[in-house]
């Protein structure tokens, strides 16, 4: 189950890859095409994330996340691959630069997020989320 937001990440960024000449909306700067790239990856770092943690959830963090850094690697790749197939289409290197930064930017943004809105469901609803037992909260967490 954990897998499905993964898999519909991929299938949406390989339909969109196999548009001829993709329109997308000017932003009034040169490199937007890579600021796609990094908010679609930055997306599929997200599924990754979930996929992954879901896979692996007694391994470190740290290793979690090198993970879902490889997997955003590989299939960054794959899809600049197949880019240059499509008519209209290029595979970049710089395209590939900026789908690692994208899911670099979630490896390194979801934790973070995670905590603040556990934290904030908590104040809100405290009877639903419970307080994480200490055993559990990493040491930088801890007071």
């Amino acid at each position: 189950m954990l897998l499905l937001p993964l898999v519909g990440a991929t299938a949406t960024l390989t339909w969109l890859s196999s548009i001829p000449e993709l329109a997308t909306p000017d932003l009034g700067f040169t490199w937007q095409d890579k600021f796609y790239h990094l908010v679609a990856y930055s997306v599929y770092g997200v599924a990754a994330s979930i996929a992954v943690y879901g896979w692996l959830p007694t391994r470190a963090l740290t290793t979690q996340r090198w993970v879902v850094l490889a997997i955003g690697c590989a299939f960054g790749g794959i899809d600049e691959l197949h880019q240059s197939f499509v008519p209209g289409r290029d595979g970049s290197g710089y395209d590939w630069i900026a789908d690692v930064l994208g899911t670099g930017l979630a490896v390194l943004i979801l934790p973070r997020l995670h905590a603040v809105l556990a934290a904030l469901l908590r104040r809100l609803i405290p009877d639903l989320i419970p307080d994480p037992i200490p055993d559990q909260v990493p040491d930088s967490r801890r007071r």
